[in-house]
């Protein structure tokens, strides 16, 4: 069998796991009966709400709905397919929910302005000379270079060098394939032009705060479109944070908030905005996470009884909640229950931050995230990123980067998106790289959480605790997730430990959940 073949062998059943269900699922209809709660990934997973179309059919037909989730992955293709289709004109009416969680969702992003339509076609007719041309008048090289740093992906940073053409055909391909759809099932655009102005100039937000009573709203869960920013629009993540501040006036009911992938300059102002004193739970996962932790219980301390702040895992013990700020909580918020923090550990448990914990009188029940690579493996990661402001200039001139050949499940000219593009490290010194550690210690595990669970036991003040959970590994939920191409993530082997007090064996601990992709 040959090389070729075998991946195809292999990667065939990759790819028919990953099919949208709505191949041959039949998607809701207004015959239907009416749902309590929708939960959607678009465009698959539930063949019952894999559309958005369907989505929105339910809600401004059933006005008993109480919950919506919806999710978007990377998948999604055609215009407005990472919002709910409003009438442009207005008049939509969605049941007033309990509880929304959104995962990907373009709030900002306004109707369909004139250019758009313009855009759409022309590009199909450009050649890679003439589209390199036209990005170039948009944003000098420059810009682009330092925004791939900070994780961000362009056209003119991806097509370069031997397969630049060939990927730019891909993509021009991949385009026409997204407007001849789009055609099909968009408004006409003189529908557009005979909208009057204010109209015209709403967001996606505006329609929804048109269509739906927010005051009734007690829980919200928004998170980015994807855990890897290099991997989202240019800016995109941003903006879709930038209307929280003008949801804060409306959502008087809101009790309990969770957001990831955003940082302190977005989501402290919509905390400040909210009802003093009106959450109880929060749960934040984002860079900088130390420094929002003052704002948190200057306008929600009093009233917080369930707290989880962390970043994500980047090998760094940067962006921690330190062990004088754990001790603040003692006073400030002083309803606090249960908190979780993200730990680091260097071949010791951080005594100080478990110290700090126990101290909190009021707690009942705390939450650990431990990562599992070691730094190195990070530092070695992060150069096969290349994020080049992450790896320390003594590693950056160990190693030589020698491109690999491109690289896709199938043949080069598929209509497949390459998942990545390879690049090999040849080491200089290999032995130097395998005798350095790999994973962090101690390791995590059933005996070694219990002895855990016993120290703070045992130096705990005030109230017992009564219950530890351990997350082990990445948690954060990938732009892949819910897709058989989560097999390609590195180390996402991760699972969570539970010692419990309540248990059958009370106080013992338990593997409760498990993922391996190896």
């Amino acid at each position: 069998m040959s090389q070729n073949l075998m991946a195809y062998t292999v990667y065939l059943p990759l790819l028919l796991l990953s099919l949208p269900f709505s191949v041959s699922a039949r998607y809701w209809e207004i015959s239907d009966a009416c749902p309590a709660s929708i939960s959607a990934t678009v465009p698959w997973a539930d063949p019952t709400f894999g559309s958005i179309t369907a989505v929105h059919k339910a809600l401004t037909s059933c006005p008993d709905v109480e919950a919506l989730s919806i999710r978007f992955t990377e998948m999604v293709s055609g215009y407005n397919q990472h919002n709910l289709p409003f009438t442009w004109s207005g008049g939509d009416r969605y049941p007033p929910l309990k509880s929304l969680r959104l995962n990907g969702y373009f709030f900002s992003e306004g109707l369909l302005e004139p250019h758009q339509f313009i855009g759409y076609r022309e590009i199909r007719s450009l050649t890679f000379e003439e589209e390199m041309a036209r990005l170039r008048k948009q944003k000098p090289r420059s810009e682009w270079l330092e925004q791939r740093k900070n994780g961000f992906h362009s056209p003119q940073n991806v097509w370069q060098g031997p397969r630049a053409r060939k990927e730019y055909e891909w993509y021009k391909r991949r385009v026409t394939l997204d407007w001849d759809y789009a055609r099909k099932g968009d408004p006409p655009y003189k529908t557009y032009m005979e909208l009057n102005s204010t109209q015209r100039n709403k967001t996606n937000l505006d329609l929804w705060l048109d269509a739906m009573d927010w005051t009734k709203l007690e829980h919200l869960a928004i998170d980015a479109w994807c855990s890897f920013r290099r991997a989202c629009p240019d800016g995109g993540w941003q903006d879709r944070y930038e209307t929280l501040d003008r949801l804060a006036p409306h959502l008087l009911s809101l009790s309990s908030f969770q957001s990831s992938d955003t940082g302190p300059e977005t989501i402290l102002p919509f905390l400040a905005a909210l009802r003093p004193n009106s959450l109880k739970t929060l749960a934040l996962t984002h860079d900088k996470i130390e420094s929002t932790l003052d704002t948190i219980i200057q306008y929600h301390g009093q009233s917080l009884q369930h707290l989880e702040l962390r970043s994500p895992f980047d090998g760094s013990e940067n962006s921690t909640i330190t062990p004088p700020q754990l001790l603040n909580l003692r006073s400030k918020a002083p309803n606090l229950s249960h908190l979780g923090i993200k730990l680091y550990r260097n071949g010791t448990w951080p005594k100080h931050h478990l110290a700090a914990l126990s101290s909190i009188s009021q707690l009942r029940s705390v939450a650990l995230w431990l990562d599992i690579p070691s730094e190195s493996h990070y530092r070695e990661q992060n150069l096969i990123l290349g994020f080049w402001k992450e790896a320390p200039p003594y590693e950056i001139g160990k190693v030589n980067y020698v491109e690999a050949p491109f690289r896709s499940f199938f043949e080069p000219d598929s209509d497949i998106e390459p998942l990545y593009d390879h690049v090999e490290l040849q080491h200089e010194n290999p032995t130097r790289r395998a005798a350095e550690p790999q994973y962090r210690t101690p390791i995590a595990n059933e005996t070694s959480a219990f002895h855990l669970f016993q120290h703070m036991r045992d130096i705990k003040v005030g109230r017992p605790l009564e219950e530890l959970t351990v997350w082990v590994g990445d948690w954060t939920q990938s732009v892949f997730a819910s897709t058989s191409f989560q097999v390609l993530r590195n180390n996402v082997r991760r699972y969570k430990i539970v010692c419990s007090l309540a248990s059958e064996r009370a106080g013992a601990c338990e593997v409760e959940m498990e993922h391996r992709f190896r």
